[in-house]
């Protein structure tokens, strides 16, 4: 017998598949999405390095910039720098703001280029954020860990 899995009509829901998205939001409790999971991340404005927020962010090496909550970019007062146009995982393609914030996760900290996300956009570190705080993957315990760094 085959067991078959059925997504709700997809609607796209923010950066993410709709997949992605019912998991994350419990939609799915039965599916495991491999290499989804979520770790604390500080988040400032370089002007007011004191004021910070601590959000939860899924790790998604896939994404290329992070993704923040445009009004919490809005809260510490960081100001978009410009606009990008993304491909979603469905190959849509959005607009979104971005500035430079900077971020926190495991004791190190560095400037990164962000995504001003809608408030249905999930946040999400990205692979440009794991590079400037030099932390990876651990696919095994799904934590990050610090990463071998190369000057080459």
């Amino acid at each position: 017998m085959a067991l078959e899995i059925r997504a709700p009509r997809a609607q796209q829901i923010g950066l993410f598949g709709a997949l992605e998205a019912n998991y994350i939001s419990g939609g799915f409790r039965e599916l495991e999405v491999m290499g989804v999971f979520r770790v604390t991340v500080g988040v400032f404005n370089f002007h007011r390095p004191d004021d910070r927020r601590e959000i939860e962010m899924t790790v998604d090496t896939g994404a290329t910039y992070p993704v923040i909550p445009r009004t919490l970019a809005q809260e510490l007062g960081i100001d978009p720098s410009g606009s990008l146009t993304l491909t979603l995982a469905d190959g849509c393609q959005v607009q979104r703001d971005v500035g430079w914030v900077g971020l926190d996760c495991d004791g190190r900290s560095g400037p990164c280029r962000a995504v001003f996300g809608k408030a249905d956009d999930v946040p999400l570190l990205g692979a440009v954020a794991l590079q400037v705080l030099g932390l990876e993957v651990d696919p095994v315990t799904e934590t990050l860990r610090p990463a071998t760094l190369y000057i080459l």
